[in-house]
C-alpha cells in the first residue's frame, strides 16, 4: 500500500502523527511519499528531515506522487484554501483521495472540490475526526441536538462541533442566527424538517471537550467524547483507501462547509443567516 501525503508544510500535527495512525490501522506493510510546498514557515522540519524522520520517500512534484502512489491524503489543515489548487493537479489521477479538514475555506469552493472529483471520477471523502467517535455509534439521526467544542483557532477548529452537529443531525439546516463572537458563541440552526440544533464554541476553554447533548423519541442524553477519535478516523481512511466507498458522501461534506460558512457570515454582519 503506497499512501502519499500532500501538504503545504508537512511538519504539523496531523502530518507528524498519521503515519502511525496508518501503521495501527494497516499494519507495517504501507511505503510513504511525500510532498510539500514549502518547508514549515513555523522553524520546524523543513520537508527533507520530515521525510528522514517520519520513512517517507520524498517527491518532486505532486504528478510525481501521484504517479507513485496508490491512495493519496491531500493534509494541509490549517490552510484550507490550497485545497483547490491541490485537487486540480491530484484528482485527474482518479485515485482515491482523503482531503484533511477543513475541506474548503468556503461553499463555493467546496462545491468546486466535490464538482471536479465528480467530473474526474475521483473517489474522495472529507471529515472532522469527531464525525467518528465512537460514542456516537448507533446514532442514526437525532431529533435535535447541542453540540459543543472548544479549540485555540476559530478558523480552524470549528469545523469539529459543526460535524459533529452533521453526524447527528444529518443534512438539512436551512439557516443560522448566531449569538457571541469568535470567541465565544451560540449558533441556532433550523432545518427544512422542522428540527432545530445548536451548536456552542468557546475558544481555549479548558475541560470542556468535544460532545453533545442529543434528543430522540423523547429522551435526552449528554455525550462526552473520550474516545481516540483521530485513531478511528484513520481506520475509516484505510476502510475508503481498500474498498473505495467514501464513508461520507458529498452531501455531508457540504453541509458542513455551509454551516461553518453561515455562521461566519452571520458572526461578520450580526443575526441570522440564510444556507
Amino acid at each position: 500500500m503506497k499512501i502519499g501525503f500532500i501538504d503545504y508544510y508537512l511538519d504539523e500535527y496531523h502530518a507528524n502523527h498519521y503515519p502511525q495512525w496508518i501503521k495501527n490501522a494497516a499494519g507495517d506493510g504501507c511505503a510513504f511519499y511525500a510532498w510539500a510546498q514549502t518547508d514549515s514557515p513555523k522553524g520546524g522540519l523543513t520537508t527533507a528531515a520530515w521525510c528522514e524522520k517520519y520513512g517517507a520517500v520524498r517527491c518532486g512534484s505532486i504528478e510525481e506522487i501521484c504517479r507513485i502512489c496508490d491512495f493519496l491524503i491531500i493534509l494541509s489543515p490549517d490552510n484550507p484554501e490550497y485545497h483547490l489548487s491541490y485537487a486540480e493537479r491530484v484528482f485527474p489521477f482518479a485515485k482515491p483521495v482523503f482531503m484533511d479538514k477543513t475541506f474548503a475555506p468556503d461553499t463555493d469552493t467546496a462545491l468546486k472540490i466535490t464538482e471536479l472529483a465528480k467530473r474526474c471520477n475521483t473517489p474522495l471523502f472529507s471529515s472532522s475526526s469527531l464525525r467518528f467517535c465512537s460514542e456516537f455509534e448507533g446514532i442514526e439521526r437525532a431529533d435535535s441536538a447541542l453540540t459543543f467544542g472548544t479549540g485555540h483557532n476559530f478558523e480552524i477548529e470549528v469545523i469539529h462541533p459543526v460535524e459533529i452537529c452533521v453526524r447527528l443531525m444529518g443534512t438539512g439546516a436551512r439557516a443560522v442566527e448566531v449569538y457571541g463572537d469568535k470567541t465565544r458563541f451560540t449558533a441556532h440552526l433550523f432545518y427544512t424538517d422542522g428540527r432545530t440544533a445548536e451548536i456552542f464554541y468557546c475558544q481555549g476553554c479548558k475541560g470542556i471537550g468535544y460532545g453533545a447533548l442529543i434528543e430522540r423519541d423523547g429522551a435526552r442524553e449528554l455525550i462526552q467524547v473520550k474516545s481516540d477519535f483521530f485513531q478511528l478516523l484513520t481506520n475509516a481512511v484505510i476502510s475508503f483507501f481498500k474498498s473505495g466507498i467514501p464513508p461520507v458522501l458529498p452531501d455531508g461534506i457540504l453541509e458542513g462547509i455551509k454551516i461553518r460558512d453561515g455562521i461566519i457570515k452571520a458572526l461578520e454582519k450580526g443575526g441570522r443567516t440564510e444556507l
